[in-house]
């Protein structure tokens, strides 16, 4: 068993730009389709990630309603 303590992969953004609820949740939507047709959990993958993604999906469906109805 290998005793040395390696630190997670750490990811750092070097741009961004900012979406709208309705592009980033079709972004969503369209990563988990993609990530169900590969069939990626039943490889032993958490579906801890796809259930979050899920959740994040639906509110921001839940804030775009909200949205309209304050306009």
């Amino acid at each position: 068993m290998d005793d040395t303590a390696r630190p997670p992969l750490r990811l750092q953004a070097i741009s961004s730009k900012p979406l709208s609820l309705k592009d980033t949740q079709l972004h969503i939507d369209e990563f988990l389709r993609d990530l169900n047709s590969r069939n990626a959990f039943a490889k032993g993958l958490d579906s801890t990630t796809s259930s979050q993604l899920e959740k994040l999906g639906k509110a921001l469906k839940e804030e775009r309603v909200r949205e309209r109805k304050e306009r």
